[in-house]
């Protein structure tokens, strides 16, 4: 966002600067699509928008954007005009240098307050990740531990099982021997 911003910059002093149509022309392209991903980037941020503070940045980056704008428009309608001297002293006044400031500024807040955000919401997913291994864990030693409970209780019911045969096996054995 910073970098489409800054390239937009370049492109609109570059349309004064130059004095080939098609360059010109070229410089206007690029400003174009330079002030259009930056409606991409604006539309984006609008569903990112989580707290106050992130809608107040983003009010404020709105207002100063159709300040810059507008003067954005001013200079390339007499950059095309070819009324470079009047574009270089709109572009070098103290209201555009504001207009300027104030949009990259309110850039920059926005690009810090997305970049805590995001860096909370990674914070929290690697708790929810740490709490989900301890559970799955758990759950895993539960299960073993009940696995052998079974395991013990199953052989030991076969075990007296398997006694009682023996002790009927050999009560009949010694029953056929006193026959």
């Amino acid at each position: 966002m910073v970098n489409a911003f800054q390239r937009s910059r370049v492109n609109l002093r570059e349309i004064i600067l130059q004095t080939d149509v098609t360059k010109i022309a070229e410089n206007e392209k690029k400003l174009t699509e330079r002030r259009t991903e930056l409606d991409t980037y604006q539309e984006k941020l609008a569903q990112l928008l989580t707290t106050k503070d992130m809608q107040d940045a983003y009010n404020a980056f709105l207002k100063t954007r159709d300040t810059f704008g507008t003067y954005v428009e001013q200079v390339q309608a007499l950059g095309k005009q070819n009324k470079n001297t009047e574009a270089v002293a709109l572009l070098g006044s103290d209201a555009v240098y504001a207009a300027e400031q104030a949009e990259q500024s309110a850039i920059l807040k926005l690009v810090e307050l997305l970049d805590a955000e995001a860096s909370s919401r990674a914070s929290e997913n690697q708790d929810l990740a740490q709490k989900a291994i301890l559970t799955v864990v758990g759950a895993l030693l539960i299960g073993v531990i009940i696995a052998l409970f079974l395991a013990l209780a199953i052989s030991n019911m076969i075990s007296k099982s398997m006694k009682k045969i023996i002790v009927a096996v050999d009560g009949s054995e010694l029953s056929d021997k006193a026959l």
